[in-house]
C-alpha cells in the first residue's frame, strides 16, 4: 500500500513539474502516455481501496475482493510497463513533433552535431498548437516548453528527421545526451516504480490469501462455543 502511495505521489509530482508532459501523447507518444496514466490511476486505486479494507472491510468477502483487486492491478501494471517499454520510437517522434519560432538561431560549434542549432528564447511554449513556428524542437532534452530552461537556450533542427536522429558528443559545449538516453531516463522514472508495485502486490496477494485461511482475522466469522448437550 505504501509503495502504491509513493508511486502515486511521485507520478503526480512528475506530471506537475513537467507541466503535464508525462501524460500528453503529443509530447511523449501515445503508448507512453497511456502507460503513465494506467500506472497513476492503478496506484491511486490500490492505495484508496487498501485503506478502506484495513479500516472498514476486514471480512471474508472484503478480503476476497482485495485479493481480486490486487491481481487485477498486477495485470494493469504489466500492461502499463509493456506500453511504456514498447514506445521508444513513438516517444522520440513525439519529442520532435513540435515546432518553435526563434528570435535568432545560432549554429552549433563544429564539435557538436551539425544538424542542431541553438534557439535563444523560443517565442512559443508547449501549450501552443502543434506546427507553429519554423524549427523543430527537442523538447525533453532542452526544456523548450519553458523557453529553454535555466539557460534560456533551446536545441532546434531544420527538419523533424534531423531532430529524431540527433546524437551530440560529450564535450564542454554539448551535454552528450541522446534521445535514447532521455527515453531510458523516462523508463527509470516510470517503469521501475511500476515494477516495484507489481512485486509488492504479488507479496501482498500471497499474504492476504494466507490470512484468509485464518478465521481469527475475519470480523464476520461467528465464534461459536459448543453448548453442553442436554441429558
Amino acid at each position: 500500500m505504501r509503495v502504491a502511495y509513493a508511486v502515486a505521489i511521485m507520478f503526480i509530482a512528475g506530471a506537475n513539474i513537467t507541466q503535464g508532459a508525462m501524460v500528453e501523447s503529443k509530447i511523449v507518444g501515445e503508448e507512453f502516455a497511456a502507460g503513465f496514466i494506467i500506472t497513476l490511476l492503478t496506484s491511486l486505486s490500490v492505495f484508496i481501496y487498501s485503506i478502506v479494507h484495513v479500516c472498514c472491510c476486514q471480512t471474508v468477502r472484503g478480503s476476497k475482493r482485495h485479493i481480486f483487486l490486487s491481481i487485477f492491478s498486477v495485470a494493469l501494471y504489466v500492461c502499463a510497463i509493456g506500453a511504456m517499454y514498447g514506445s521508444e520510437d513513438s516517444w522520440i517522434e513525439a519529442q520532435c513533433s513540435q515546432k518553435v519560432d526563434c528570435h535568432h538561431v545560432d549554429s552549433f560549434m563544429d564539435d557538436c552535431n551539425a544538424g542542431a542549432k541553438l534557439c535563444h528564447h523560443p517565442k512559443v511554449d508547449r501549450n501552443s498548437l502543434p506546427g507553429e513556428g519554423q524549427y523543430y524542437a527537442s523538447w525533453f532534452l532542452d526544456d523548450c516548453w519553458v523557453h529553454g530552461g535555466d539557460d534560456d537556450f533551446c536545441r532546434v533542427f531544420e527538419t523533424q528527421e534531423e531532430c529524431m536522429k540527433f546524437s551530440n558528443h560529450a564535450t564542454k559545449t554539448c551535454d552528450g545526451i541522446t534521445h535514447s538516453n532521455a527515453w531510458e531516463f523516462s523508463m527509470l522514472f516510470t517503469a521501475l516504480p511500476s515494477i516495484l508495485c507489481t512485486l509488492f502486490l504479488l507479496v501482498g496477494i500471497v499474504l492476504s490469501w494466507k490470512a484468509s485461511m485464518s478465521p481469527l482475522n475475519m470480523k464476520d466469522i461467528e465464534y461459536r462455543t459448543a453448548a453442553p448437550s442436554a441429558p
